[in-house]
C-alpha cells in the first residue's frame, strides 16, 4: 500500500507538471569540474569549490568577485561560515584552508585575502 501511494502521487504531480526549480543562473569561469557550492547566509554570494584547484566567490548576478588560490589539488568542498566573516576549503591534497575575508561579506566586497 505504501508504494502504491508513493507512485500514486509522482503519477499526479507529474501529471499536472509541476515546476519546481527554474534555471536562474549559468555560471562559467572554473577550469575543470565543480565539486559543490554554498550560498552565503543572506544568498547574496555563491562560493563553489573545483578540481582546478581554486574555489571562487560569485555575486548574485554570477560576476566573478575573486578566486581562492593555494591548494595543490583539487578543490572538494567549500563553505561560508556563518557569520559571513571566512570560507573554509576542504582540498584532496589532504589540507583544510579558512580564508579570512577582509570585508564582512555582506557590507560590499573591496578587498579578500587569499592567504591563510
Amino acid at each position: 500500500p505504501v508504494v502504491w501511494a508513493r507512485a500514486t502521487l509522482l503519477g499526479a504531480l507529474n501529471s499536472q507538471r509541476f515546476t519546481f526549480f527554474q534555471q536562474a543562473l549559468d555560471i562559467k569561469g572554473h577550469g575543470d569540474n565543480v565539486r559543490s557550492g554554498d550560498f552565503s547566509e543572506k544568498g547574496d554570494y555563491l562560493l563553489t569549490a573545483s578540481q582546478d584547484k581554486t574555489a571562487k566567490i560569485w555575486d548574485k548576478k554570477g560576476k566573478l568577485i575573486y578566486t581562492l588560490t593555494g591548494h595543490r589539488e583539487g578543490v572538494n568542498s567549500a563553505y561560508f561560515f556563518p557569520d559571513g566573516q571566512s570560507v573554509i576549503t576542504a582540498s584532496r591534497d589532504k589540507t583544510a584552508r579558512v580564508w579570512p575575508l577582509l570585508d564582512q561579506i555582506y557590507s560590499g566586497y573591496k578587498k579578500w585575502t587569499s592567504t591563510v
